[in-house]
């Protein structure tokens, strides 16, 4: 299905707001501090046992590599319980 453009930028504002949105809440449950940043982003999983879509949370802390947090959710559905969750999951570095 193609989009208009008219389309595509009503569905692109919406992903704006939602990922700014889960970047403020994921920035207060990871404990993220100034010098710390948070990308989101909704993508594709064809791995086996894997959902269709999934949100991906990479952390960037001051000092530290950077780690990929992953939700087995469309960004609409990820809740804050997700994000503590998959963060409490993630092996020490």
């Amino acid at each position: 299905m193609l989009l208009s453009l008219k389309e595509w930028r009503v569905r692109s504002a919406v992903g704006t707001e939602l990922r700014a949105a889960l970047k403020t809440r994921a920035a207060a449950i990871f404990g993220l501090g100034q010098d710390d940043g948070v990308v989101v982003n909704e993508i594709a999983c064809s791995e086996p046992n894997c959902p269709d879509v999934e949100t991906v949370f990479l952390i960037m802390r001051a000092g530290a590599p950077t780690r990929a947090l992953k939700v087995s959710r469309p960004m609409t559905e990820v809740t804050d319980e997700d994000m503590r969750a998959a963060y409490e999951a993630l092996p020490e570095v």
